[in-house]
């Protein structure tokens, strides 16, 4: 393609080794794959491959003088005027699930709660059969209904009209990470499993979750999860160390009543 080519094939090209990670000399990082598509699709170049660019430079955390954050980057995804086929639609997704992460708590200047941007995202992919892409999508959407406490979705697709205790979301996510397998998604499931078994007082179930998700967790979540579970076996035995004060303390006072009579 050389410099002179094509903007939107040099673009897509560029776009493709960001998304590769590859590095050279002058590409030391894929942010600098992203920006330089950027730079060569100007604001003419194809929507599509701008929106592109545009969640990489997000999902990388990239931010400049008119980027103060990720949330900017995928707000400028969703406004570029991209068309409705499968491909698309999973672009609308991920620019939805980048917001979600991202906090961002407007839409159109209204307050928006955790879980807007993913019941958002959930919508695009409803009708994208492109499931290779799209199952993972589902379940870092999934994942992100959970962690917002989410329990209402209207008829759909996908569900029924009933509404859901938090677990029913990360179940799902398990379900559509199962064949593809990311292990980053299958451990922050496990987590959120395991906080929300916690904030029922199922301690038990709360810390297998935990457990399982140490064991296939990369490196830099080891530490974290390594706490909960600490946290939780120290819970555990203080209630059991509890425990045997009550039966002695009970013990005790038989013992009294029975002297007394």
């Amino acid at each position: 393609l050389g410099t002179y080519g094509n903007k939107n094939l040099r673009a897509e090209a560029l776009i493709l080794l960001g998304n590769e990670r590859h590095t050279d000399a002058t590409h030391t990082a894929e942010v600098d794959w992203y920006k330089e598509a950027i730079g060569v699709l100007g604001k003419d170049g194809e929507a599509r491959l701008q929106a592109q660019a545009c969640i990489g430079l997000g999902d990388c955390g990239y931010t400049d003088a008119t980027h103060q954050d990720s949330a900017k980057w995928y707000l400028d995804a969703l406004s570029a005027k991209i068309g409705d086929s499968d491909n698309e639609e999973v672009l609308k997704a991920r620019a939805c699930i980048g917001l979600g992460r991202a906090h961002y708590a407007k839409d159109q200047h209204k307050l928006v709660s955790k879980a807007h941007w993913y019941v958002c995202a959930l919508r695009h992919l409803e009708n994208v059969f492109v499931l290779d892409v799209s199952s993972l999508l589902l379940a870092e959407v999934f994942i992100g209904l959970g962690d917002a406490g989410y329990t209402d979705y209207k008829a759909s697709y996908y569900f029924d009209t009933k509404r859901r205790t938090v677990d029913y979301w990360y179940l799902r996510a398990l379900h559509f990470n199962a064949e593809n397998g990311d292990r980053t998604l299958y451990v922050r499931t496990l987590i959120g499993l395991g906080n929300y078994y916690c904030s029922q007082n199922d301690t038990a179930r709360g810390l297998d979750c935990f457990q399982k998700a140490l064991v296939c967790a990369p490196e830099d979540m080891k530490m974290s999860i390594q706490e909960k579970i600490q946290a939780i076996q120290d819970l555990i035995r203080s209630h059991n160390a509890a425990g045997e004060d009550s039966k002695a303390t009970h013990s005790s006072d038989r013992e009294v009543i029975k002297s007394e009579e």
